[in-house]
């Protein structure tokens, strides 16, 4: 059995869209495609609202290891994005450049004990500036988000990890907030993973 198993944030889990985001389209194409032709690939969405790539960490080693039994397994990172926050009310970042490349290297390194098919997902643009509503003390600005994707990509070169760009992919009507896509957003998202997974034969 193939399993793809997601690590990521709210835009992992789904905001905004009916269909259930990027990564539920994705386990439902491979359903229906395991359905028809016998075989067995499945996707779990380890996503989880606000995460950053420590809160990935924390918990990554528990929600991997019940999935992995003698499976073949793809790990797709979808992480940065928060990571890359200002803190209005603390007038600081949340978390500095080094510390971020810090904590994707132990991703990586822990990523690489259990697969050696391993996607970092970029960083897709944002509302420049906007706070995010009910929590205002935080906000995004595309340069941080911008700085955070070449790590992203950096870290993927130098540890000889898959990458996907997004940086181009999703335009500000692709936005149902300050950060979340919209239904169009997701499936352009979908495409791009789904495409990529098949054009490098990695499934």
């Amino acid at each position: 059995m193939t399993k793809i198993i997601v690590f990521g944030n709210s835009i992992g889990e789904g905001y905004w869209d009916l269909e259930g985001g990027w990564v539920d389209r994705l386990r439902k194409n491979y359903h229906k495609k395991s359905i028809k032709e016998n075989n067995d690939l499945t996707v779990y969405n380890q996503s989880i609202s606000g995460a950053s790539t420590k809160d990935i960490l924390d918990r990554f080693e528990f929600e991997i290891k019940p999935r992995i039994r003698g499976d073949k397994i793809i790990i797709i990172l979808a992480t940065g994005v928060n990571d890359s926050q200002w803190l209005n009310d603390e007038n600081k970042w949340r978390v500095s450049q080094e510390e971020f490349k810090d904590q994707l290297q132990k991703l990586i390194d822990l990523s690489k004990k259990y697969s050696n098919k391993i996607i970092f997902l970029g960083l897709t643009k944002t509302k420049d500036g906007d706070p995010i509503p009910g929590t205002e003390e935080k906000s995004y600005k595309n340069e941080r988000v911008e700085i955070f994707d070449k790590i992203l990509k950096e870290k993927s070169q130098e540890n000889n990890i898959n990458f996907i760009d997004t940086s181009n992919l999703i335009e500000n009507n692709d936005l149902k907030d300050y950060v979340h896509p919209n239904t169009e957003g997701h499936k352009k998202i979908f495409n791009k993973v789904k495409n990529f997974l098949e054009e490098n034969k990695l499934l």
